[in-house]
């Protein structure tokens, strides 16, 4: 289903569910022209950390959805070959050829249409949902391999520490005999 961000919260004056509930607030909402500022700004500010492009200012003829990125974003599987046409003048003439033949087809091509994502509008949701699915993966190998060499470390320090009390053992033993040697006698004078 498209996104119609969260139209009922918005009647109500709140932010897209996506918005405010992301922990790391990397979604920001808002008009289009400040959002392109504060993408600006941030690209801006850390010229290290993104790429000097705002994915969906131009593209498909601008998106409702705007990415910066500090990787290529095909490599977040984005298209880079949308150009700048808006999607509705490519199907224009199909939906004008549609309309001419009656109602019912260019009904059926408009619903058909509108329960398609437009290309770009829903990739940045869905790859932020693979970012942090890749993200929670990593984490949890990462705590698996942590849980493991802390398991391995606890193994081979009671290793070390059962060598240390076996050799202490063996050295006290070693040395016991000599300790414990029965006290000569004292020898009997004749009377």
């Amino acid at each position: 289903m498209k996104c119609t961000f969260c139209q009922p919260r918005l009647v109500k004056g709140q932010l897209p569910g996506c918005v405010e509930i992301c922990p790391a607030e990397a979604l920001t909402f808002g008009q289009r022209r400040n959002l392109l500022k504060i993408a600006r700004e941030r690209i801006g500010l850390f010229p290290d950390r993104y790429i000097d492009h705002i994915y969906g200012e131009t593209e498909d003829g601008r998106t409702a959805w705007l990415t910066i990125s500090g990787v290529p974003f095909r490599d977040l599987g984005m298209r880079e070959d949308l150009g700048t046409t808006p999607a509705p003048e490519l199907t224009k003439g199909a939906l004008e050829r549609g309309a001419r033949r009656g109602r019912h087809v260019a009904r059926a091509a408009d619903r058909g249409l509108r329960h398609q994502p437009a290309p770009g509008q829903d990739r940045p949701r869905g790859k932020a949902a693979a970012v942090a699915a890749a993200v929670a993966q990593a984490q949890a190998e990462a705590k698996a391999k942590l849980t493991e060499a802390m398991a391995k470390a606890e193994k081979d320090k009671k290793a070390a520490i059962d060598k240390e009390v076996k050799k202490a053992l063996e050295e006290a033993a070693k040395a016991q005999p000599s300790a414990a040697a029965p006290a000569a006698a004292p020898e009997k004078k004749p009377s």
